[in-house]
This record gives C-alpha cells, structure tokens and sequence, in this order.
C-alpha cells in the first residue's frame, strides 16, 4: 500500500509540510476552520508562507471533513499549542487533534506529531487518547513518531527543506520510517533521537537557549539605559572578540511560551528552573519598559505616534503572542496617540486586533516614529526618513531593532 498522508493543521507549519509532501505522496489537508479551507482551495494563504503559483502545481484536498481523512495511513498534527493565562500548557488543540485522529485509527497506521510539546507529552496524554477512543495497542496495532517543527516563518530563503530535521519513533523501526518519510523533501540531515522523550526535549532547548540569550542582551539594554549608554554600541565593541555570541534585545514572542512548556514539566518534578524563569520575566518587563520610553521621549500629550511594525514576526503576518501589538495597547491605555503601518495585516485584522491604522508611512505628521519589527520592506522607507528628519528635526526617531541607519535614529533599544 503506498502512504496516502492527512496533515491535521494548516498553519505556518502544516501548510508547507503539505505542501512538499504533495510533491511525492497523495496528501488531504485538514482544517477545522471552513474560512481557511475555503481560501486554501481558491490558492491563497493567508500565512504567506505558500504561494498560489505553488499551491497550484501540487495536489492537495483541503477538508474540514472527517470522512476525507479515513483511508490515509499517515497523519501529521501540526497544530498550535499556546499556552493558559497562568502560563501553563495549553493542550487543549492537540488533544482535539489526536482525539479527531482517534475515530479513524485502524491497524498499521503512523501518527506524528510535530507540535511543541513538554518531554512526556505524547507517551503520557496523546498516545493514551489514541489507544482509548480506537481500542487499538500502542507499538502493536499503531505507531506514533515526533519530529519538531523547525519551520521559520517569513524566510523565503531557509524554508523548510533546507533546515535540518530531527525525528524520532515509538520503536527503533518506526524512527528509520518516520526519517525515510521526511527524507523524501528535506535536503539537509534527518537525526534519529533515541526516543521521543529527547526530541520534545530538543525542541524546547532549541528555543529556550535563544529565549535566555536575548532576555540576557534585554537585561543590558535596561542597565545601560540608565546609564545612557547605546547597547547596539556595546554590542558592536563585543563583537570584535572572536568568540563572543552575536545576539541582540528584542521582542521575544511565540517563543517565549515555549518556554513555560519546560518551565511547566519542571514543576512537575518539584524542580524551580531559576534561569529560565528568571529570563522569562526579564523579557515579558520589554514591551512595558519600550511604552514608558515612548511616553517619556514625547514632548506634549497631543503628540503623535508612529509604529512601523505590528506583526509577532519580521516578515510574517504571523500574530502570535504580538510583543509589539502588547506595547500599542498600552501606549493607549496610557493616552498616546498612535497609529500603526503594517502592509502584512488586513484592514479586518486591524479591526480585530483593535488598533487604528496607518494607510500610508506620512512621516511629517508624526512627532515620533518607532520601528518595533524590522520587516524588509521598511528598508524603503529609509529615505524618506532621512528627508522628513531634515525638514523637522524634533522628530523623534526610537529604533529597537537597529534597523536604520544610525545617523537618522535618536534612540535605539
């Protein structure tokens, strides 16, 4: 029999995995939004990771069906797993992915998972809810492997065939499957973890060493703050040491709720991860720290505001956990006046995000501008920053990202 392969989320991660297992297997994607489904058959995505010219040379059922997915023998659940307002795990979209995966289950077939997950997750809470609602015997009848996505949003150069893979199973022959599977599109190594437990482990390490780096890089930027002192500078001196690591402040979004997954599997085991949590606090203080500057840079309280960037993500339309959609809602609490120019979002997204919009980067009528995601196209803007910082030089410029060039910026993160 010849895998036929359901993909059971169409976001940043399922999308282009359908999207390269199409070129080699018959794929069905599965979404339980209709809205998405619907624009996915017309060739659009929303995400922007897949274009209608892609979309349109490979061969895909996109279904919010149930019955569309029973004769594969493959499934992928590529869905989101954010986290509670306590900060605990949110599993509630993987347990309806795996409990909908469930009801069609029969003997032979491979689920994967490819969601962020604690150490433990899938052998303790999904693969217990597959074996209940089918009757089958986990690693006799069904199989399940883990392969963390590695997927980075809005780089069209990295994509998901150039990133090394890292993949696991519920015994030895089924990790060769699970590598052989993948192997099919990725064009760099495939590692085989020793178990399932170390790939979820992995994923989170992977995240959490960049998340403490930049809360480490945010830390400074608070103390030479108040030492009036550019830590872009500071940083460009560091670096002429050979091995100093190249990080910088920044908003740190999705990631960060990565985080409290490991943070959560700790306490678990009575264990209280300082540095991690340490870091973490550090970097959710940024976006309140960025709207006190913004508000103290402003001269007069009719002052307007700006903001170049809303998005969790440079050139993504991704949303998810916004640091910087977080810092203009609390410019507004506190009375500024702020609109926001962001091609990647919709005038319904603005709507729904609750924030008011600039239809064009009008510079001269701003007392202040404030970069908060670099987006590539924001490079354009570069000159008529430069002309609009000639005709008034009270304009403020604030850059956290060091993303313009130094002499037309009055203050960076």
């Amino acid at each position: 029999m010849k895998d036929k392969i359901a993909i059971i989320g169409l976001g940043y991660v399922g999308l282009p995995l359908a999207y390269e297992f199409a070129k080699k297997f018959k794929v069905v994607g599965f979404n339980r939004s209709k809205q998405r489904v619907v624009e996915l058959k017309k060739g659009f995505d929303r995400t922007l990771e897949i274009s209608r010219e892609k979309l349109d040379k490979v061969k895909i059922k996109f279904t919010t069906k149930l019955k569309d997915i029973q004769d594969c023998n493959i499934y992928i659940i590529a869905v989101n797993t954010p986290i509670n307002i306590d900060k605990t795990p949110d599993l509630t979209n993987i347990k309806d992915a795996t409990k909908l995966i469930s009801k069609v289950l029969k003997k032979d077939d491979l689920v994967i998972f490819e969601s962020t997950l604690y150490p433990g997750c899938v052998r303790e809470v999904l693969t217990p809810i597959l074996s209940k609602t089918s009757g089958l015997e986990f690693n006799k009848d069904f199989f399940v492997g883990y392969s963390p996505s590695r997927i980075n949003p809005g780089n069209k150069e990295q994509t998901i065939c150039d990133i090394a893979k890292a993949v696991s199973g519920s015994n030895k022959k089924i990790a060769k499957r699970v590598k052989k599977l993948y192997k099919k599109f990725i064009k760099e190594k495939v590692h085989i973890a020793p178990s399932i437990e170390v790939a979820e482990a992995s994923k989170l390490v992977e995240n959490i060493q960049r998340d403490i780096n930049i809360s480490f890089m945010n830390e400074l930027a608070l103390i030479f703050d108040r030492l009036n002192i550019d830590t872009y500078d500071v940083l460009e001196c560091a670096k002429t040491k050979w091995n100093f690591l190249p990080f910088t402040p920044g908003l740190i979004g999705g990631l960060g709720d990565d985080t409290y997954y490991l943070i959560h599997r700790a306490k678990e085991l009575d264990l209280e991860p300082n540095i991690i949590i340490s870091s973490r606090k550090t970097s959710e203080y940024i976006p309140a720290f960025i709207a006190k500057k913004i508000k103290k840079l402003l001269k007069d309280k009719n002052d307007k505001v700006l903001i170049l960037g809303i998005t969790a993500k440079e050139n993504s339309p991704n949303m998810a956990n916004s640091k910087a959609l977080e810092i203009v809602k609390l410019l507004t609490k506190k009375g500024v006046k702020a609109k926001v120019y962001e091609k990647l979002l919709s005038k319904k997204d603005f709507k729904e995000y609750g924030i008011i919009r600039a239809k064009k980067p009008e510079f001269n009528k701003y007392n202040m501008v404030v970069l908060l995601v670099a987006h590539q196209y924001f490079k354009e803007l570069e000159p008529k920053i430069k002309e609009a910082k000639n005709r008034d030089k009270n304009l403020i410029i604030y850059d956290i990202k060091a993303f313009f060039e130094k002499d037309i910026v009055d203050v960076r993160l």
